[in-house]
């Protein structure tokens, strides 16, 4: 990894990472929500997944990265469990998104720490 690529894939993983965090408290607030708000609601939450899903596929073109696909699959399974009303099994996808993404992150800032610039 050179250090552009490490560069571009730790500050998307930060990102990403953060995303992942809101995404797993608002699905507990979502799963509490009177029935009429829930609408909405998965309309507002649908749009910052799409946008989160968007940053997932950023960060694999720019680095090449398959790796990144299990941390889109993993999204899109909590989107389906929580489509389908069991928001609470969504939290499995999402730790299991969050593990592989501080995974990515760990490894650009190792790159880093190699060259001195971390």
């Amino acid at each position: 990894m050179d250090p552009k690529t490490a560069i571009t894939q730790l500050t998307q993983s930060e990102k990403i990472k953060a995303g992942l965090i809101w995404i797993s408290h608002a699905t507990g607030v979502f799963s509490g929500l009177p029935e009429h708000h829930k609408k909405g609601a998965s309309a507002a939450f649908h749009a910052f997944v799409g946008m989160l899903l968007q940053e997932v596929y950023l960060v694999r073109r720019a680095t090449d990265d398959g790796d990144w696909n299990a941390v889109e699959k993993h999204i899109n399974m909590a989107l389906v469990m929580i489509d389908s009303g069991v928001a609470a099994e969504a939290s499995f996808h999402l730790t299991r998104a969050l593990r592989r993404t501080t995974a990515k992150a760990e490894e650009a800032m190792k790159a880093l720490s190699g060259w001195g610039l971390y």
